[in-house]
């Protein structure tokens, strides 16, 4: 069951958070700006070109879109991170981003059918 849910039976003793972008980057102490958020979270096909969470990732209570009202009566969509819950999918998939893939020797640089003998560490 989702924080959310929870919420949902019982709301007064539970407060979901929720987080912009630029807050969510910082929260999580990563040492770029929530520009290169928004360009990695879109890399990973979790917001549209628009900067607008997928519907997967909207039911599963981890994003969530608001339209903000501006002075001039014009409203612009928000993405904001849903709490702990969202938190943690965020670093995950940014840290699982960000890591680079373990590579064991020369043999995982090279394609299988040109591999030398000298390469396989034998």
């Amino acid at each position: 069951m989702s924080y959310y849910d929870e919420y949902q039976e019982n709301p007064s003793s539970y407060q979901i958070y929720i987080y912009s972008i630029r807050s969510t980057t910082k929260r999580l102490g990563y040492r770029f700006g929530y520009k290169t958020m928004y360009s990695i979270l879109r890399k990973l096909n979790i917001l549209d070109e628009f900067n607008l969470p997928l519907e997967i990732y909207v039911q599963q209570s981890l994003l969530t879109e608001e339209r903000v009202k501006l002075p001039n009566g014009m409203s612009h969509p928000m993405t904001y991170v849903v709490g702990k819950e969202g938190l943690d999918f965020i670093k995950s998939k940014v840290d699982e981003y960000l890591l680079p893939p373990d590579i064991e020797g020369k043999i995982a640089m090279v394609d299988p059918e040109f591999i030398l003998i000298d390469d396989l560490n034998i």
